[in-house]
């Protein structure tokens, strides 16, 4: 399965590396390689096990090119998805970064031991939560200028049912209001999982800013349940 947002290369089979071992390292603008060691030689030196190429500054044609002329022999080459859900993308990293079994049984996200994939899973969970969020705002910022000029029409017109209106031009008001902080908060989270090595599930908090107004989980705007963390 692709990875979201990278053109991904193999170079070896990850099943020769020993599991914990893995580690990434940028080795130039938009290309990564994952390392670890292998089983053979647990206590040797790091071996290149793929290459990852950043999609916004290569195409999948521009990585292949890359490879070929840094003369680096692949085992397969998968092109990056253009979107992934964060169930897709834990249960790839499972597949894919955690490898299979430990001791006889299968290994969880919390045991892997390097902190970018966790992080990097947070990382999108909030982005897609970002990308949602605007949408949501763009369609209320319409609805809101459709009823404002309604209210405009009914004052020319004297129309009586202006007080039913003018509460709907509201409603809609304090909802864009409402994605606009929703945005800021979570942009927020998502800044902070950027900068830190830690996942920000765990020890990253937002010390409650946004929550007493339900800019956090939980409440939604006016007549817009949220769902989800």
């Amino acid at each position: 399965m692709p990875y979201p947002g990278e053109h991904a290369s193999r170079v070896k089979d990850p099943d020769l590396f020993v599991p914990k071992s893995f580690r990434r390292k940028e080795i130039t603008d938009g290309v990564s390689i994952v390392i670890g060691k292998l089983k053979t030689d647990p206590t040797g030196s790091t071996v290149t096990q793929a290459y990852r190429f950043d999609k916004k500054k290569f195409t999948a044609e521009q990585a292949r090119k890359w490879l070929k002329a840094h003369k680096i022999d692949t085992i397969s080459f998968e092109a990056a998805k253009n979107e992934m859900t964060v169930t897709e993308f834990k249960r790839h990293l499972l597949n894919e970064i955690l490898w299979r079994h430990k001791d006889g049984r299968a290994i969880g996200i919390k045991e892997v031991g390097d902190e970018d994939f966790t992080r990097e899973a947070k990382i999108m969970h909030y982005q897609k939560q970002l990308d949602d969020l605007h949408k949501r705002l763009l369609n209320t910022e319409a609805e809101h200028t459709k009823r404002k000029n309604a209210v405009l029409r009914a004052k020319e017109n004297g129309d009586t049912n202006i007080e039913k209106l003018l509460d709907a031009e509201r409603v809609t008001q304090e909802n864009k209001e409402w994605y606009e902080n929703r945005i800021k908060y979570v942009k927020g989270r998502y800044n902070k999982a950027k900068e830190s090595l830690e996942c920000p599930g765990g020890k990253i908090r937002s010390g409650g800013r946004g929550q007493g107004k339900g800019y956090g989980k939980g409440q939604g705007p006016i007549g817009v349940p949220i769902g989800g963390k």
